[in-house]
């Protein structure tokens, strides 16, 4: 009885211990430098240079606290064939590993997406610290001076990109496009990845990073690029302008409206002929923020003349956008997989010819737009 109870006992302490100890196999901070950005350039004979950006995240020069940028911020390049061997290399001159769980962004230069991406992301989709929602750009130059580059407004570039996207998103100015959607759109038989641009701009002698435009990919290789406006066109069409700003001349006087709401869908019609119209129904609900020289003209009068002018401009912006990607060949809006879902017993037939489908494909779009606040002064002019 007594060696049950001993046997008991011994059992009860052995479980106390394993639930008290520490985390098996952790990784001390301590013994890892944290990467904050990574990029990749088309170098000699086919190979990469990598672009790692390292260092502590705090970034903003708001921050009384920071250390100087030169404590900040660690720079290291590799030349090779394969992210993962250059990784490794960077242990030769660091005595502590990479941590790649905390990076911001992947910076590709434009020569480099244009000879092709897939290989150079499998890494990232590979690795178990790599997070799938990193944001994917393309430097109209090269991704090494965009890592390498420090504005006035952000020590360390990832960051500053980082959170510039964030803004750029609730504006609705430019797209974002995360590892994730990348790689689901490579993934998919029609639908072709896009990614956010960037720029450096030097004007007045002080580097500053400009997101705008949209890199359009056919498979993993960059195709083309879709300016401001076209990219408007598309965050409409993919309902995602659910805020920002809308500029627009009435009786030849400058408007601003406020985006109080968005709703849009994407619906294809395949005929019998394998005819195919793609009809992009918008919703749109505005809000003036300021109107200029419209005296004598009644509140009712006003929004029904905006209302017009914004639903031309939103038409315009999203056909000329889709007319652009037809002559890309780059169904970046996902129409072909709603053709399969719809049509599933046509597809086998048509999957093959996709890209020519698309490319002579009709789109009609129909925008309903409703001014419904007039901000906070009198509703008549005048």
């Amino acid at each position: 009885m007594k060696r049950k109870k001993y046997i008991g006992v011994f059992l009860a302490a052995v479980l106390i211990l394993c639930s008290c100890t520490g985390c098996w196999g952790s990784k001390e901070l301590t013994d890892m430098v944290q990467v904050i950005g990574t990029g990749l350039d088309n170098a000699e004979n086919g190979q990469t240079k990598l672009t790692v950006q390292a260092g502590s995240a705090s970034t903003s020069k708001s921050d009384n606290k920071k250390k100087s940028a030169e404590s900040q911020i660690i720079l290291y390049q590799k030349t090779g064939n394969g992210i993962f061997d250059m990784v490794r290399d960077i242990t030769h001159e660091s005595n502590r590993r990479l941590f790649i769980g905390h990076n911001q962004c992947i910076v590709f230069g434009k020569e480099d997406a244009q000879k092709g991406v897939k290989n150079q992301l499998d890494f990232f989709l590979r690795d178990s610290e790599a997070r799938m929602n990193v944001n994917i750009l393309v430097s109209d130059s090269t991704a090494e001076e965009i890592l390498s580059t420090q504005t006035e407004d952000y020590d360390m570039p990832a960051v500053g990109i980082k959170q510039l996207l964030e803004m750029q998103q609730a504006n609705a100015e430019s797209v974002s496009t995360d590892l994730m959607d990348f790689s689901l759109a490579l993934a998919s038989e029609t639908t072709c990845p896009v990614a956010s641009m960037i720029h450096l701009s030097k004007s007045n002698g002080k580097p500053r990073f400009v997101v705008s435009g949209t890199a359009v990919f056919k498979k993993d290789k960059l195709v083309g690029t879709l300016d401001e406006e076209k990219t408007r066109g598309y965050l409409w069409a993919m309902n995602k302008m659910k805020n920002g700003v809308v500029n627009i001349q009435s009786h030849s006087q400058p408007v601003c409206l406020e985006i109080l709401g968005s709703r849009a869908a994407i619906k294809p019609v395949l005929q019998a002929n394998h005819h195919l119209t793609v009809h992009f129904p918008i919703s749109v609900k505005l809000g003036i923020r300021e109107i200029k020289n419209q005296d004598g003209i009644s509140y009712d009068e006003l929004s029904k003349q905006l209302e017009q002018d914004v639903s031309h401009l939103i038409q315009k912006k999203i056909s000329d956008c889709f007319h652009e990607t037809q002559l890309y060949g780059t169904d970046i809006y996902g129409v072909g997989k709603l053709v399969e879902e719809k049509y599933p017993q046509d597809w086998d037939n048509i999957k093959d010819k996709w890209d020519t489908l698309y490319r002579n494909s009709i789109p009609e779009v129909s925008v309903e737009v409703k001014v419904k606040d007039s901000g906070e002064i009198s509703k008549t002019y005048g």
